[in-house]
């Protein structure tokens, strides 16, 4: 069957006043018209020419729709006198078509791809009306049916019946038409209309002749459609067809190797996690590259990765672009942003790349005071340790220079870390590293007054302004970024995904996982997928204690995984996908990030488990041979039929 007939010449009178300069069935659900689902779903399923009998506003129609939709023909009926007739002129219309065997679809009814998909799977040489059972919310058109769902009586029922039977069927405005009972039925339609008998429901011309020619009903109950008559029932489309949610939890670093001092398990076998696990067991897992040759193993470029983007392609050089973006701050094409960490040292080599995890007050306060002799450099305070310098109309570029993260050079001496560039002795990286040294005697006078842990700033991930294309348009999907970490907000907003300062997220071991949650169920009411990140593991992996990871991961589970679960259930049941990993591993024993491959679950809508239990490094690589890009994940997630 490559033909459908679509009635929407009505007035939809009960849906004024939506229905006063668009007709019914351009009525949005959801933001798409009732008319537009329809057209998708049959173009989908590869039918050649869509039908459509306009009345009201139908010019409307006419511009919305075109005389293509994607490869599919469209042609139109004009019912001259909608404002007399009814559902049965306009089937009357049609009957060209309707003789040749058609999709029959009234122009009001929205409506799961999966009902298309089973109708045209039905036996080819018998005609169906597509039903539900008829319970006590439902009105309008009843069918009757025999022990063999033959149709043998229709009606109008406009009041509560005594009793619902199970061979009561309601219409679901959609019938499939084998061209021998088409021809039968156009010419019922002939004789009342020859009659003058047009202002019915063509539910009743079947009526009278049911009996003439077998039509049977196709109970499709367990699955979603509905008749829109009114602003209520708008609503309550909108509910049963709201978009399928989607939640990523990113576990920064928490993948890792097994440690003697957890008995040699890895962080995530010794983490208490029932609902990582339950989610593991019910749904589906691999492995994901989240490195890739040429690129730093850090956050940043695994995080781009995940939230869909190429790293190779739009990873801006280092981090701190984003950082800037989420603080507001304007990049110039020739501006080079630097994170500024403030770093603790002893005898001259770095200690501590936190600064002894200096608060947010104490670090602006040492950031804010610093004296920089130099016009084009600008530094901004930021999140504990982890602050901006800008420099303006740099005569170098960010691929350039060479630059060394603190946090993987514990112990090692400080100049032999200084920024270089890959050309040899310049004068604007040499003033740089000028201003990180001069900073130790400042910090050193400022310290008398505000008794802080740092000693020195320190410039690493020297980057450009990111140019990325915005989510929403990649993936046909809005998103939403829940983070307490400047970059993940940045990479958002370079994306044009919704983001917010959430109160008390850190990225540390006491970020306020309970506002991130709140902050995720709200993004998830006008989003359709929502991207939680959580870096405390990481934290901990470069602090080298594997109790506190351990710690950070069960409160992953408990605050956000666990409760989010039963929200999803509760609110979307059977309508979300979850799915968590890490972004990286990063180890205890050395405090660095590590390339391999880390592991990840998926659970919800459609997802086919397969025969791992628990959410384990060893477990999961086990079972799994092969990598699936970064940057594919999403669509792996997004992808209905995995």
């Amino acid at each position: 069957m490559k033909n459908a007939v679509i009635l929407v010449a009505g007035l939809g009178s009960r849906l004024k006043p939506l229905t006063h300069e668009v007709p019914k069935c351009l009525t949005e659900i959801n933001g798409k018209p009732i008319l537009k689902n329809t057209l998708e779903l049959l173009s989908k399923k590869g039918f050649k020419r869509a039908v459509i009998v306009i009345g009201f506003l139908g010019e409307r129609v006419r511009e919305a729709i075109g005389k293509k939709f994607n490869e599919m023909d469209i042609i139109y009926l004009e019912n001259p006198t909608f404002m007399e007739t009814n559902s049965m002129y306009s089937a009357w219309l049609a009957r060209e078509y309707i003789e040749k065997g058609t999709l029959l679809i009234e122009g009001d009814t929205i409506f799961e791809e999966e009902i298309l998909e089973r109708v045209l799977k039905t036996d080819k040489d018998k005609s169906f009306w597509i039903v539900d059972k008829f319970t006590e919310q439902f009105d309008g058109c009843m069918s009757t049916a025999d022990e063999n769902n033959r149709i043998i009586k229709v009606e109008i029922v406009k009041e509560k019946l005594k009793e619902y039977k199970n061979n009561f069927f309601k219409s679901t405005g959609i019938l499939k038409i084998t061209s021998e009972f088409g021809k039968e039925f156009s010419n019922w339609l002939n004789d009342d209309v020859k009659a003058g008998n047009v202002n019915i429901y063509y539910d009743l011309v079947l009526a009278k002749h049911i009996h003439e020619k077998p039509l049977y009903v196709y109970n499709i109950s367990d699955l979603k459609w509905f008749e829109i008559d009114n602003f209520q029932d708008v609503r309550k489309a909108e509910n049963i067809f709201q978009s399928t949610k989607y939640v990523m939890i990113i576990m920064d670093g928490s993948a890792d190797l097994p440690l003697p001092e957890l008995e040699n398990k890895t962080p995530f076998e010794a983490a208490k996690i029932p609902n990582i696990d339950y989610l593991t067991e019910n749904g589906r897992t691999g492995l994901l590259q989240t490195m890739y040759p040429g690129l730093p193993i850090c956050s940043i470029v695994a995080n781009t990765g995940l939230l869909g983007y190429n790293p190779a392609r739009y990873y801006p050089i280092g981090r701190a672009s984003f950082e800037a973006l989420a603080q507001d701050i304007f990049l110039n094409p020739n501006d080079i942003a630097f994170r500024c960490n403030l770093i603790s040292t002893e005898n001259e080599k770095i200690k501590d790349f936190t600064a002894g995890m200096i608060d947010d007050e104490s670090a602006s306060k040492i950031i804010n005071n610093l004296k920089i002799d130099d016009k084009n450099i600008e530094i901004y305070s930021g999140q504990s340790y982890r602050n901006l310098l800008i420099a303006r109309n740099a005569n170098f570029f960010a691929s350039e220079i060479i630059a060394f993260e603190p946090h993987e050079n514990i112990s090692e001496e400080i100049k032999s870390k200084l920024l270089k560039h890959k050309g040899g002795i310049h004068p604007s990286i040499e003033k740089l590293n000028s201003i990180m040294l001069d900073s130790i005697e400042q910090i050193k006078l400022l310290n008398q007054q505000y008794n802080t842990k740092a000693d020195m700033i320190w410039l690493w991930s020297p980057s450009i302004t990111p140019r990325i294309p915005s989510f929403s348009r990649q993936y046909g999907v809005d998103g939403a970024i829940v983070a307490g970490m400047d970059f993940m907000n940045g990479l958002g907003r370079a994306m044009r995904m919704e983001v917010k300062k959430i109160p008390e997220a850190t990225g540390d071991f006491d970020t306020n996982l309970k506002e991130k949650l709140k902050y995720a169920k709200n993004y998830l009411r006008y989003n359709d997928i929502v991207f939680i990140h959580i870096n405390s593991p990481d934290e901990e992996s470069h602090a080298r204690n594997a109790e506190k990871k351990v710690k950070a991961i069960e409160n992953i589970d408990r605050e956000i995984i666990g409760p989010l679960l039963e929200f999803l259930n509760k609110t979307y049941p059977n309508n979300f996908r979850i799915a968590a990993m890490p972004d990286h591993y990063t180890f205890v024993k050395n405090g660095k990030h590590d390339e391999r491959s880390v592991p990840y679950f998926i659970c919800g809508k459609n997802i086919k488990k397969n025969d791992v239990k628990k959410f384990t490094e060893k477990e999961i690589f086990e079972d799994n041979k092969i990598t699936l890009k970064s940057y594919d994940f999403i669509n792996l997630l997004l992808n209905e039929g995995i």
